[in-house]
């Protein structure tokens, strides 16, 4: 067995199809934030210190008010992650096994990781 080579290792086939589903989740999250914007209005009334000395100040300076865009700020972090999990993925794609015998072993795994869930909330 070469030792450069993980094409044998499940951990690395897991790990392949964990960073999709994290992929796929962080896609719902920012459709979920898209239709539903959070009101953040509030967080910075209630907020005292040097940071809302600073954004006096910087209100007086620019004559506008400064809140932050956490929806944007939100949304900016989801696509620069999906940017770097898609580029993982890529790499990892080519030691991902390529026939029917090689992904034989993990398939009972990825049945059971892949398998659909419901969530109770109570």
């Amino acid at each position: 067995m070469d030792v450069g080579i993980p094409v044998d290792s499940p951990n690395l086939v897991l790990l392949f199809y964990v960073a999709q589903l994290f992929l796929r989740e962080l896609h719902k999250s920012k459709n979920l934030i898209r239709i539903i914007p959070m009101d953040m209005s509030g967080y910075y009334e209630s907020r005292t210190g040097p940071s809302y000395i600073s954004n006096v100040v910087s209100q007086i300076l620019l004559c506008k008010q400064i809140r932050p865009d956490f929806n944007e700020e939100e949304l900016c972090s989801i696509r620069k992650d999906s940017e770097e999990i898609s580029k993982l993925i890529a790499e990892l794609q080519e030691f991902m096994p390529q026939s029917e015998a090689d992904t034989g072993i993990i398939s009972p795994i990825l049945s059971f990781i892949l398998r659909p869930r419901s969530l109770s909330i109570q």
